[in-house]
């Protein structure tokens, strides 16, 4: 036996209409309270929410009968702070429970300190609003936004954003980081493809990935690369020898699944590089370039050439 709101305020209980809030707090939970208040003080979008309530969470129920359970708009007002502030039950619970202005909300006026909520019959109300009832609800409290800004059915709205700096991770494009961004593709792409065709060899590609790395550090750490030829090296070894075994199994995955092969061999598809830096020389020889013809800008999207025209000109990186 569910109510939706007792038309009986009781004593020390204000109307949900009279309750102040503080327009000038950068709060949450006012901001939310001020919009339940104006879908209360509305008559018509009152009683369209009440209707909602009722059908989806009273369907044929007999209010004449049963135990008494938590009111419709208790039920809303717990669920609405729930979503809109993007808590969990328990910071539910003490909002509930003591904060002075929630309970207002919620009908516990000044007389009645000792109604509180069990964190279980939270819960256990607050799922009873589905995700079909609040989509609707939404749709009400829309409707109701475009009555306030005087909008007709069907005219455009306007809108204003603001936009702002977002701190990324990303790098000059140099020999060294190229050819690391090229490899942890080439060997992530590889895994999953030969997890999924079932092609062994790749099951440690993960490890690979930090063998990978960690000469890509070692280079990286030192401050010119003429000083350690060594490292240089080992680095572009390792990768010679990581490519040489991907175009094995690029012929056992061309059999197997051919979208799958396709994507490996858009990332091995290499070019030339003029650019030299010391020890770095890149030619054909090297299977790893710093171009492909799907990333390459200068390149248009039907080009199946395997030697980039655009040489040092063009610094696209090989699938980030």
């Amino acid at each position: 036996m569910r109510q939706t709101r007792k038309s009986q305020l009781a004593l020390g209980e204000a109307r949900i209409e009279d309750i102040e809030l503080d327009h000038k707090s950068r709060d949450d939970i006012p901001a939310v309270l001020l919009g339940l208040q104006h879908l209360y003080s509305h008559k018509q979008t009152r009683d369209k929410l009440f209707s909602l309530l009722e059908e989806h969470i009273l369907p044929g129920a007999n209010r004449n009968v049963g135990r008494p359970g938590m009111e419709l708009w208790r039920i809303l007002v717990m669920g609405v702070l729930k979503q809109g502030l993007g808590c969990d039950f328990d910071r539910l619970h003490e909002l509930v429970n003591q904060h002075r202005t929630v309970r207002e909300f919620l009908g516990h006026g000044a007389f009645s300190q000792g109604d509180t909520y069990e964190l279980q019959t939270i819960i256990d109300n607050v799922h009873l609003l589905t995700p079909e009832l609040l989509s609707e609800i939404g749709r009400l409290v829309v409707e109701s936004g475009h009555a306030v800004a005087r909008k007709k059915p069907g005219e455009p709205l306007r809108g204003r954003c603001d936009s702002f700096v977002v701190e990324t991770d990303v790098h000059d494009p140099t020999d060294v980081n190229l050819r690391w961004d090229a490899m942890r593709c080439l060997l992530r792409e590889l895994g999953h493809a030969a997890k999924k065709s079932e092609i062994v060899g790749w099951r440690r590609w993960r490890h690979l990935t930090k063998e990978v790395k960690r000469c890509f550090n070692k280079v990286r750490s030192t401050r010119r690369a003429k000083s350690r030829p060594d490292r240089v090296e080992a680095y572009i070894e390792r990768c010679r020898h990581l490519v040489g075994r991907a175009e094995e199994s690029l012929k056992e995955l061309e059999q197997a699944d051919v979208t799958q092969s396709g994507m490996i061999q858009s990332l091995m598809l290499g070019g030339t590089s003029t650019r030299s830096t010391g020890v770095f020389s890149f030619a054909p020889t090297v299977p790893m370039g710093l171009h492909t013809p799907l990333h390459c800008r200068y390149w248009p999207p039907t080009c199946t050439a395997s030697v980039c025209s655009c040489d040092s000109a063009c610094v696209t990186p090989i699938l980030r």
